[in-house]
């Protein structure tokens, strides 16, 4: 017996030298894995005392994977005794991924490749989450696995705090630090990606431009610090209208704020436009002067691509662009409004400005700018037919409203005039305010002149039906919407100015042709 603990004084002395719990637990291990049996009673006593004093857990299993030894730090590791584990199937009271995991790691080293390891979680005898390190090896003489579990929780829960802490530094290098919303970078970084992914998938990629109405002049009032509020609320309208993941919304540059759409279409990118657009509407900010009513608007620009393997490298500048003339487009046109790449197309003769200045000027050369009998007859119908005291025709240049034809007792205001034809003159359909009070693009206007309803359409003219000015009827007083009926018949008095205009040109053109 002397020789036999002389035999091995060395690594017992070794480790105590050693002092550390993973050189006791190697060596622990490596005796189980040769003598499974034991050795004789005498060293069986040795090594299981050295065994025992592992702060790892070590456990044995045979090869149905029952328990069939847990050394004494189970109670410390678990808070079970460990002989509440002997008979146990290995892992089945953990979750199924984790079973999975332990299961795939026993099977590994049953096929001969010894140190297979396996994190899994578990929970203390009080509710404690615990995460726990196992590593296997193979018993001699098939006689069942080894398994040494080491608690890492401190470890997992240092590693989830700097994957937290990257996390929120990647967050912070990547985001807006007044707006918490993604920066230009990121944004870029994102639509790059997602536009890859779109030439993957062939779908679409949908981009919102979204700029604050005459901002600047509302720093000037109001102040910086009302302005820093200001971009917060508008970035809160942006962020409120993302509905999934892949949606991004960013503080683009300045008072500008972009908003990216994955995989969504045109219309339904229009439709969020309006949503974010009425939502800082309804804000209330004030903002004197605003042509939208005293309170902050914004403009907005809308447009979709489709990303394929020949324009990956452009695409994303082109979204960009085409957004831009849109959000342009919107601002030009009296903001407060949504202009997308679609309306721009179907408002083209609009957008062109040469045609429709050209043709407008082709009008004040025929000496149309006057006051018309003709037109002032179609403005006396559409007050009878509407039922409107108030009806008067209008062309629009450059940056004037010239109105020739009227009905009604009273002048029409030039103010009200110039902000319709910049709201009505970019679409094809009527136009209608029922309560100019309630609508913040016309309420500091109609309180001022009196107006409480109005309607306008278009007037469409040329061959490619240039938007040249419009038909208005008004009423001091606040009126149901018209009716499809009424919207119909508005349009069709537009259509019959247009008529008169147009043949009276053409009279002036023939006058000039012949004294030519």
């Amino acid at each position: 017996m002397t020789a036999s603990i002389s035999a091995f004084s060395f690594p017992l002395s070794l480790a105590c030298v050693l002092a550390t719990a993973a050189s006791v637990t190697a060596f622990a291990l490596h005796w189980m894995r040769e003598h499974p049996q034991g050795l004789d009673r005498d060293d069986d006593q040795l090594y299981r005392s050295l065994v025992e004093c592992c702060p790892d857990v070590i456990m044995q299993f045979d090869n149905d994977l029952l328990c069939t030894y847990a050394s004494p730090a189970a109670a410390r590791m678990f808070g079970r005794p460990p002989g509440e584990l002997f008979g146990s199937v290995m892992g089945d009271q953990l979750t199924p991924e984790d079973r999975a995991s332990l299961a795939a790691a026993a099977a590994r080293t049953r096929e001969g490749r010894d140190g297979a390891e396996a994190i899994f979680r578990t929970t203390r005898q009080t509710g404690e989450l615990l995460w726990v390190e196992a590593r296997f090896s193979l018993l001699t003489g098939d006689a069942g696995l080894i398994a040494v579990l080491r608690d890492v929780s401190n470890r997992k829960t240092a590693e989830l705090a700097l994957r937290v802490a990257n996390a929120e530094l990647n967050k912070l290098a990547g985001s807006d630090a007044l707006t918490d919303l993604a920066n230009r970078r990121r944004f870029d970084q994102a639509l790059n990606n997602e536009c890859r992914r779109a030439s993957r998938h062939n779908t679409c990629v949908s981009l919102i431009l979204i700029d604050i109405d005459s901002f600047k002049s509302f720093n000037d009032r109001h102040g910086h610090q009302a302005g820093d509020a200001c971009l917060i609320r508008v970035a809160t309208a942006a962020r409120a209208a993302l509905t999934r993941p892949s949606d991004m919304a960013a503080r683009f540059a300045g008072d500008e704020f972009a908003v990216m759409l994955p995989g969504c279409d045109s219309e339904a990118a229009a439709l969020m436009a309006e949503t974010v657009r009425k939502a800082v509407q309804d804000f209330g900010i004030p903002h004197k002067g605003n042509a939208g009513g005293g309170v902050v608007t914004v403009s907005i620009g809308c447009a979709t691509v489709v990303p394929t393997r020949e324009n990956l490298e452009t695409v994303g500048a082109l979204l960009i662009a085409e957004t831009d003339r849109a959000l342009y487009d919107a601002k030009r046109l009296g903001r407060n409004g949504v202009m997308t790449t679609k309306t721009r197309a179907a408002w083209s003769p609009l957008i062109g400005d040469e045609r429709r200045l050209a043709l407008v000027a082709a009008y004040r050369q025929a000496g149309l700018f006057l006051p018309s009998s003709g037109l002032n007859r179609i403005a006396r119908m559409a007050t009878v037919l509407l039922g409107m005291p108030v009806a008067f025709v209008a062309l629009l240049d450059h940056n004037d409203v010239e109105v020739i034809g009227q009905h009604g007792p009273e002048e029409v205001p030039d103010g009200i005039s110039h902000l319709f034809c910049s709201q009505v003159i970019g679409g094809r359909s009527p136009l209608v305010v029922p309560d100019a009070a309630l609508d913040p693009r016309f309420r500091d206007e109609g309180r001022q002149h009196g107006f409480g309803f109005i309607a306008a359409a278009p007037l469409l003219a040329g061959e490619d039906l240039q938007h040249v000015g419009a038909l208005w009827v008004a009423d001091r007083h606040a009126r149901p919407a018209l009716d499809e009926p009424k919207r119909v018949l508005l349009a069709h008095l537009a259509s019959l100015a247009v008529e008169d205009l147009e043949a009276r040109r053409r009279q002036a053109d023939e006058r000039n042709s012949r004294v030519a």
